[in-house]
């Protein structure tokens, strides 16, 4: 008899999404070759509903008893086999279609408008330092405060084209905030990509380029550096990343 509790443990796992890349297409295999195994494989989603009547218990019996039939399904001569894996591979596909709607029921993907909403915060107002704009380094930080965004990006400007101005990964870097705030994310991702690597401003600069891409719809774009985000431990924004890239995975389903 086959360990039929291991198995369906295995199975929840993969529709939790929680199998390795390499366990996922191990498991894949395996339902396309193993028509007792599919079938399992089928009796397993349904008992995400049947559990919720109490006939959980009968999803378990009847998976057992589909092992059963596997077993003496091995002594039966190849060319009934060999129909049998056809049906199996038929079913298969039929079943990844029903578990691909049903789970776009249980996790339904989250516009990339709503995911920018939910985890875009405005970064505190530059502070005022002894630049040498004074002036208009000073009239951009009042605006900033005032949210006059077109009037802040007019002193922002000014002050980047002032070849003796020093700060600059920061003046870009809220130029790039203005300019999300006036919905010009992809104005706002060039001033992003400006900022200095070495920059204590490349950071921020980072997070909110994966929310310019969020903002402009191009999932594919702000998944790439959500990725990078997340893989760095040290990152300020290390597990929103992971929260946002989870929605842009589901989205891709």
């Amino acid at each position: 008899m086959l360990d039929a509790t291991e198995d369906i443990r295995r199975i929840e796992q993969y529709l939790a999404g929680e199998l390795t890349p390499e366990e996922t297409e191990a498991l894949r295999q395996r339902i396309q070759t193993d028509a007792a195994f599919a079938a399992s494989v089928k009796s397993v989603i349904l008992s995400k509903y049947a559990a919720r009547t109490g006939a959980k218990q009968t999803i378990v019996a009847d998976f057992e008893k589909r092992y059963e039939a596997q077993e003496s399904l091995i002594l039966q001569p190849f060319w009934k086999r060999r129909t049998v894996w056809m049906y199996a591979s038929v079913a298969s596909i039929v079943l990844f279609i029903a578990f691909g709607i049903w789970n776009s029921q249980q996790n339904p993907a989250v516009p990339s408008a709503q995911l920018f909403s939910q985890y875009y915060e405005r970064p505190a107002p530059p502070g005022i330092r002894g630049e040498p704009n004074q002036d208009q380094w000073l009239g951009a930080v009042q605006e900033f405060k005032a949210q006059h965004w077109p009037e802040a990006i007019d002193h922002l400007e000014r002050v980047l084209a002032d070849s003796s101005f020093q700060f600059r990964p920061r003046a870009h870097f809220f130029l790039g905030i203005c300019q999300m705030e006036l919905k010009q994310a992809e104005a706002a991702i060039r001033q992003f990509q400006l900022v200095d690597s070495l920059s204590v401003f490349f950071p921020q600069a980072e997070w909110y380029t994966a929310l310019a891409y969020l903002q402009s719809e191009d999932m594919e774009e702000a998944e790439k550096i959500l990725v990078k985000i997340a893989q760095e431990e040290d990152h300020y924004q290390h597990r929103k990343a992971e929260e946002v890239w989870e929605h842009c995975c589901k989205d891709q389903q």
